[in-house]
């Protein structure tokens, strides 16, 4: 069975935090069978799906992409798909700047050559809405990792349509608060279907 390696961060996989967010998913989906990872996961059976960052709950980004010669040493990896633009130039992450960003992505293109795997690198999912400007907030993250993934002769894949779909989605969980920026900035489930949609395509066209 191939394998298909992803990358993300809140909007994949999201942990419990007190008052914020009260399940184990990608946020803002109301359930975990409808945040992207698992809508795409359950729409190619055909395939094994990892996400690193959700088994080891950690989005230390640089710290991960070190490991995956490791982690998957055994594993024959197709693709490996970033999801990782909504925490670039945070120092949680250690891609604080273009050099971070661009040295971080090449250990990720790095492991893709020596599999002989595609990458594909997501745009940021989150509001403000576009035209962006290139230079500042969501367009400098968006051209910085734009730029890297043509370096390394990765895909980008264009997601910026989707903060037009209505964000945070309350779901039925009470303490799922749809006020707060955290949640209220990130895709509901529309959003999330929107998003596997597109991937999806792409990965039905490389494999």
């Amino acid at each position: 069975m191939e394998n298909i390696v992803v990358l993300g961060d809140s909007i994949t996989w999201h942990p419990i935090v007190g008052g914020l967010w009260c399940a184990e998913r990608g946020m803002a989906a109301s359930d975990v069978a409808l945040d992207w990872f698992n809508l795409i996961e359950a729409a190619h059976p055909e395939y094994t799906w990892y996400c690193p960052t959700r088994d080891q709950a950690s989005f230390d980004f640089v710290q991960i992409a070190a490991q995956l010669p490791t982690l998957y040493a055994a594993v024959d990896v197709r693709c490996v798909i970033v999801q990782a633009g909504e925490h670039g130039l945070a120092a949680t992450t250690g891609l604080r700047n273009d050099a971070e960003i661009a040295s971080w992505l090449e250990v990720v293109g790095n492991f893709c050559r020596a599999k002989g795997a595609h990458l594909a690198v997501l745009s940021r999912l989150i509001a403000p809405a576009p035209p962006y400007d290139p230079d500042t907030g969501v367009g400098l993250i968006d051209r910085l990792f734009r730029e890297a993934t043509a370096y390394q002769r990765g895909s980008w894949i264009d997601l910026s349509y989707t903060v037009n779909i209505d964000a945070g989605n309350k779901g039925d969980d009470p303490c799922n608060d749809p006020e707060l920026g955290a949640v209220q900035g990130h895709p509901n489930d529309a959003g999330h279907q929107a998003v596997a949609d597109t991937v999806s395509a792409w990965v039905s066209a490389v494999l």
